[in-house]
């Protein structure tokens, strides 16, 4: 995916949301920030360490995470059929897809995240800095584009993301979908699933 990626500081902290923000539930919250804690103190992440962090405030489309599930699952069940990762099979794919029609824009608020130091970024805002090539003076930032979760059911849902680096030309470091999967209170990354686009 060509995705780029890049921060400013205007459009940090003190940015106002303008738009309404539908409220997290309180395992939504949960995924999200365990998911987070793990991602970036993974050893992908070690030499970044000093780098800000700053999410996309329009969230990935849910619509994302279904059909990522949906290209591995047409490619790599019929010969990993004894994976514990296929929580759904093609008539409950199917079944979502058509609930997820007309998903609405989720907006990401600085009270979702754990993480106080999170600024957030608009997607237009993003796009207007790579337009003007003003990226090239702005300091270090890991720029993540992060999904609502996909709750499949109490234990399991899907979370799409990308993440990119603001000094390797704004491409993504990773690009994908997971399967988050909850043992003993908490939420772990149990398997990837691709959309058949690459870095």
């Amino acid at each position: 995916m060509g995705m780029l990626f890049v921060f400013i500081c205007c459009f940090s902290t003190n940015t106002i949301i303008q738009k309404q923000s539908e409220h997290l539930s309180k395992t939504e919250r949960e995924i999200i920030n365990h998911f987070l804690n793990s991602e970036l103190n993974s050893e992908r992440y070690k030499s970044y360490s000093n780098f800000g962090i700053t999410i996309i405030e329009e969230a990935l489309k849910s619509q994302k995470s279904i059909n990522s599930y949906e290209y591995t699952y047409n490619y790599l069940y019929e010969s990993e059929k004894d994976k514990d990762y296929w929580v759904l099979n093609h008539i409950q794919i199917e079944k979502i897809k058509s609930k997820l029609e007309d998903e609405k824009q989720h907006y990401w608020e600085k009270e979702n995240f754990d993480n106080s130091s999170i600024h957030l970024l608009k997607y237009d805002s993003l796009r207007q800095i790579i337009r003007t090539n003003k990226y090239i003076d702005l300091p270090s930032q890991l720029i993540i584009y992060l999904s609502k979760p996909l709750i499949i059911n109490k234990n399991n849902a899907l979370l799409s993301y990308d993440i990119g680096n603001s000094k390797l030309g704004f491409n993504p470091i990773i690009h994908t979908t997971v399967l988050m999967k909850k043992e003993k209170g908490k939420w772990y990354k149990s398997a990837n699933f691709e959309d058949g686009t690459y870095n």
